[in-house]
């Protein structure tokens, strides 16, 4: 008869518990607006395909399920799920974000073998973005380009500006004077 060391199991089944390293992978910090929505990326090894693919709240495996897949979509509320084997991403997608919705999440996926998870922080602003529009946009040498710059409508009575630049601390080209403003060839509409 052979006996086996009972403290033999806790280190072999701390092991099996642990997340296996590059199964699955995301940003870890991702955030977004009050009332907008956000999409998150799942990826993982394209053999793990055919899995179930869930995204639930919480830190650990004692998460609580938010949605999972069915075949390749899933829906709950206003949360949605999409798979995509073919490219070995799940994308998540949280429609209308609540500030409640700030928190640990995971991204994970069930198969017979073992079940990878990768945590994701969200962070949801009340504030929400002064601006946002096109990043890159191309014009034609002598051509006039039109550039559509959207802003949340609590900015709806305030100075509109145009200037070069990625930081706030930069030389204003043209701004508005009550609806509109020019300078030169360069004029704004409100």
């Amino acid at each position: 008869m052979v006996y086996l060391d009972k403290t033999m199991w806790i280190p072999i089944l701390l092991i099996y518990s642990l997340p296996v390293s590059g199964a699955l992978w995301a940003k870890k910090y991702v955030g977004g607006d009050v009332g907008k929505n956000i999409t998150i990326d799942c990826h993982y090894e394209s053999w793990r395909g055919s899995a179930t693919k869930y995204w639930c709240h919480g830190w650990s495996f004692m998460c609580s399920v938010v949605v999972e897949t069915n075949g390749q979509h899933g829906r709950s509320g206003r949360v949605s799920i999409t798979d995509n084997p073919a490219r070995g991403i799940f994308t998540v997608t949280v429609e209308d974000l609540h500030s409640g919705d700030t928190g640990w999440y995971l991204c994970g996926i069930t198969t017979s073998a073992d079940h990878p998870i990768c945590s994701v922080h969200l962070q949801v602003s009340d504030v929400p973005d002064a601006v946002w529009g096109e990043r890159n946009v191309t014009g034609v040498v002598g051509r006039a380009i039109t550039i559509d710059c959207h802003y949340a409508a609590v900015y709806h009575s305030d100075t509109k500006y145009w200037c070069p630049g990625t930081s706030r601390q930069c030389t204003h080209v043209v701004e508005t004077n009550g609806k509109h403003g020019q300078s030169g060839r360069v004029s704004i509409t409100d």
